[in-house]
């Protein structure tokens, strides 16, 4: 079976969690990306037999919008309980007198547990290899991050939970946040997170590194 990128993966999850075919808007639109970029794994997805394509119907006269598919081959990467389960989550973490530091509180946990995975890889000892070690853990529960400025900041594409962002924001960023807080300092990390900045672009959110106390 082909091996699914991150961001390849939230793809044909939106086709799966869908009721109908997308156009490629309607998935970028869903994910937060360019629609270029939904066009280009979604044609990836045809290609690899995991997704179907066809014209929509017209009722005027132009280009007709292609629609695709999750094929009912492709693997069940999108279970709706998922999606579900977060919601009650994140409705639970909202009910908290504090609220954000109940969802700190969590990422943290979450990140530390990814670390004792190894999912993280060995302990970093460099600001460069703490970086790596965020971008490592983060792939590891579906973000698409990347390193910066030679590991002063890393750089996360489209966020997993776009959907709970437009209700909850604030806390899905902050256990974002604890996520690679805790992780770094499960590693013992040289660094620690010393700010993270939602929406630098509409694709990207950005986390700072700052020399750890």
């Amino acid at each position: 079976m082909t091996e699914l990128g991150p961001t390849r993966r939230r793809v044909l999850a939106t086709l799966q969690d869908s009721p109908t075919p997308l156009g490629a808007a309607d998935v970028a639109q869903r994910l937060g990306v360019h629609p270029n970029s939904a066009r280009f794994h979604l044609d990836a997805l045809v290609a690899a037999g995991m997704a179907g394509r066809a014209s929509a119907e017209r009722d005027a006269p132009g280009r007709p919008t292609i629609l695709y598919a999750a094929s009912a081959s492709a693997p069940s990467v999108a279970p709706r309980g998922y999606r579900s389960l977060a919601e009650i989550l994140v409705g639970h973490l909202a009910a908290q007198r504090s609220p954000s530091t109940a969802a700190a509180a969590a990422g943290e946990q979450w990140g530390r547990g990814l670390a004792r995975s190894g999912a993280a890889g060995p302990p970093p000892r460099s600001r460069a290899a703490a970086a790596r070690a965020v971008v490592d853990g983060l792939a590891g529960v579906g973000f698409d991050a990347t390193m910066a400025s030679r590991g002063a900041r890393v750089e996360i594409h489209p966020c997993p939970f776009l959907e709970l962002v437009q209700s909850h924001g604030a806390l899905v960023c902050a256990v974002h946040r604890g996520l690679m807080t805790g992780l770094l300092d499960e590693l013992d990390a040289p660094v620690t997170v010393g700010a993270l900045v939602p929406f630098v672009a509409p694709d990207r959110c950005e986390a700072t590194l700052t020399a750890a106390r």
